[in-house]
Parts: C-alpha cells; structure tokens; sequence
C-alpha cells in the first residue's frame, strides 16, 4: 500500500520556490525554459517577442486551464477573472465600464478619506504593527465603497480574515500531488471551502442591503442591472462570483503594491525625504486630488519602481491548446507556460542594476525603454490587460501621498522585504514597522 503521507512530503520536498525557478530562467538567457516544477514540467517564457506571442496573438492557441487557474475557477466561480472565451468577453464587457477615469471621478475623494483614516491609526501606534495589515484594511475600503457603496461593517474583518485563508492556502493546493484537491477532505482544502462560503455570505448582505436602498451607479449597479447573453438577469452564482472576485483581486494587489512602496521607501530613506519634498512643494496644505498627480513626477516614479521589483501580479500562466514551436522550443499540447512577471522585471539584459531601487530609470527615459520592449507588464498585456488598473493607480498614489504627509513608516531592525508567492506577491510574515513624524505632521494634522 502507498504510504500517502510519506508521498505528499516527497512531493513538496521536490517543490522549489517558484520566484527562484522563474529567475533562474531568466538568467539561464534561454527565450523559453523547460522546468521541472514539482510533478510536472512547465515552459517558463522570458522573451520579449515570445511573451507577447503567449498573451496577445492567437489567444484561441493558449487557454488558461493551468493547475492554478482551475483551483481559482473552482474556488470564485465563473467570473472576470477565471472565464474564457465567450463567457470571459459578455463578463468583461459588463465591468470595464465602472473602471474608465470618467466613471470613477470622485474615488480620490474617498482615497483620501479613507487613507487619513490609517494614517490616523499610524501615528497613533505606540507598538510596532504590520503595514501591510494596514494597507490591506485602507484598500479592502476602498474597493468597498467605490465599486459596492458600502463599507461592510463589521463584514469587513471576516473579508480580511477569509482571504488570508485562501491566499495561505491557495499555493499549497495548486501545487499538491492529488487531483482536485480543493475538493478533497483534507483540513487543508476544507479551510479552504468554509472560508469561501463565508465571503459568500459576506456578498448576500451586500447585494440584500442595496436592493434594499435602491439604484446606484458603480460597478455593483452594473451587476445588478446586467443581462446574461440569453438575455436574463445574472444569476446569483454570478454575482457571488463577480463579487468576490472584486474583493480579491480589486484589493489583494494595491494592498500590495503599496506595502512594498512603503517597505522601499523606508529602506532608502534619501528617495523617501526627496518625496515628501515633493509633496510638500507641490501641494502645500492641500489635500491631494487626482489633478494634482501629473505635476508629482518622484510620486509616479516610485510607485512604477516598486511595482517593478515587487508586482502584485507575479505570474502569468496559459495552457497549450494545441502543440507549438515558440521561440524554437517544441511545446506540446497541454503543456503549461509561465511569464514570470517577477522576474521579467529583473531581466539584465533589459534592466540595468535590475535587483536595485532606482526610482529615477523612470524620470531619465530608461524605464519606458524597457517597457516598450514588453519588459515591465506590473497589469499584464494583451487582451486580459487587468481592468482595474486604473484605479488601482489612482489607489496607490493618492494613498500613498496622503501616509506620505502625516508618517513615515520604518521598518524594524532586521525586518527584510521577502516575497511569497500566492495569487499575489505578498510580504511574507507582513512588514512589520514603527511610526515616525512626517515632516509638517503635526500641523496637517492640528488643521
């Protein structure tokens, strides 16, 4: 008899860090790299003109049934995130409209708010706390108010709580020797479940408190108001699923991205000064708007920077729906592939000093270069561009320049930024800081 056990250690003894498998394909200067990855081999692809063939031409030749998209299908739904093909196009066609500038005009308002709010409870810390905690409750309120006008109450500490589950737990499964193994009765996979179904619950009051109140214009209204291509209403699994999806995605990676921002900042504190600056010459004693970003060029630089070495969105992965020759590799069908976003960004023969934070490769041209050879992809390219990049800038440089003005968060001694590797790039074991004063803190704050 198998010792089932003694099996699944073997496998994941196997497994390597995924950051290190796709930068070790990068530096291996192959255009597409075989790697065994645990039980199976996947084609890593680290070349400009071979990643745009994988995102952008003949989508009808590369899927998304990879082992993680199935965990992630199985787990939200059928959704914006995980459909394909036509289901994808009718769902897409039923959210962009809530993402474009004009309708979301007003959100930095609520950005603003809402970050004064953390940035209260910062610098009013007396012990040292995560900051990535932080962001993570700045940018789930957000996304609540601006896309489901509601900030979930109480609801909001069983969001946090529940997504961290299926984060922790999301890796674990999609690289697990069985099949199906979200389904499967190991406490592992039933975590999973039951934290699942509790965001479920989390969306019914959402969805009963706004029939209740009546039309409003946001991306919630759109769902509500939505027809399916036969022409009824979404059903409720779609909801549910659009809906989650919404506090996963829509969150997770700002929250991200702008603990990673603060983590970089502190650990160079001469970029971090020449910001505040920046912000202090500029705005003076106003409160950012979004009219106030194009004259913040160290404000944007910063954040592309961070979202370089550190992109929410680490990996992109495809199946091979028929066999190809990519980039003189013979892929076979059904094959998985990987563009390592992560490690794209840190390519040496696109990036120089690529391990290093160099805000100012943005402001002397050297940045957009690379991003014009298809190097820097932080909202992935292609058809399936992530629709909620704009307001996931918005987000983070409103936020940021509004922490930016009351604290300035440094990391503890000895506390390093690590990346684990999930549905996003997280801090791992948070980012853990203290509080010091912002130049001018006091008298913002006194206003």
């Amino acid at each position: 008899m198998v010792d089932l056990k003694s099996l699944s250690a073997f496998v994941r003894g196997r497994m390597r860090d995924p950051l290190e498998v796709c930068v070790g394909a990068v530096r291996s200067g192959r255009p597409v790299t075989p790697v065994s990855f645990g039980p199976r081999t996947v084609y890593v692809v680290t070349d400009p003109d071979a990643v745009h063939t994988v995102l952008v031409e003949h989508p009808e030749r590369l899927g998304r049934s990879t082992r993680g998209a199935l965990v992630l299908r199985r787990t939200l739904g059928l959704s914006t995130l995980t459909a394909e093909g036509e289901d994808w196009r009718w769902r897409r066609r039923v959210v962009q409209p809530s993402f474009r500038a004009a309708d979301l005009a007003g959100a930095d308002v609520v950005i603003r708010e809402v970050a004064e709010q953390v940035a209260d409870r910062m610098a009013a810390a007396t012990t040292p706390y995560d900051v990535f905690h932080e962001t993570s409750d700045l940018a789930l309120a957000v996304v609540c108010r601006v896309l489901f006008d509601d900030d979930l109450g109480s609801d909001r500490a069983v969001v946090h709580e529940k997504l961290t589950t299926i984060l922790a737990e999301y890796l674990p499964l999609t690289t697990s020797p069985w099949p199906m193994p979200d389904r499967m009765p190991t406490p592992r996979a039933i975590r999973y479940r039951r934290a699942r179904r509790e965001l479920s619950g989390v969306l019914e009051r959402v969805v009963a408190r706004r029939r209740a109140r009546g039309p409003v214009d946001d991306l919630l209204g759109a769902l509500l108001s939505a027809k399916r291509p036969e022409g009824c209403p979404l059903h409720a699994a779609d909801l549910d699923a659009e809906g989650v999806t919404m506090l996963l995605a829509g969150h997770e990676t700002t929250a991200s991205a702008m603990a990673w921002t603060l983590g970089l900042l502190s650990r160079h504190p001469s970029v971090r000064r020449r910001l505040q600056h920046e912000l202090e010459e500029v705005l003076g004693d106003r409160p950012v708007t979004t009219a106030d970003l194009a004259s913040l060029p160290v404000l944007d630089a910063v954040v592309k920077e961070s979202l370089r070495l550190f992109p929410p969105a680490w990996v992109l992965s495809r199946s091979a729906n028929v066999a190809l020759t990519l980039a003189g590799t013979e892929v076979p069908k059904g094959a998985f592939l990987f563009v390592p976003i992560h490690a794209l960004h840190r390519h040496p023969a696109h990036w120089d000093d690529p391990e290093g934070f160099d805000p100012d490769r943005w402001l002397d041209g050297r940045g957009e270069r690379a991003k014009k050879a298809g190097m820097y992809l932080p909202f992935g390219m292609g058809q399936r561009r992530c629709v909620g990049e704009h307001l996931a800038n918005l987000e983070a440089r409103v936020a940021l320049a509004t922490l930016l003005r009351r604290v300035t968060p440094e990391l503890l001694a000895g506390q390093e930024l690590v990346p684990e590797a999930s549905v996003t790039l997280r801090p791992k074991g948070g980012l853990w800081m203290r509080t010091a004063s912002a130049p001018r803190a006091a008298a913002l704050a006194a206003k």
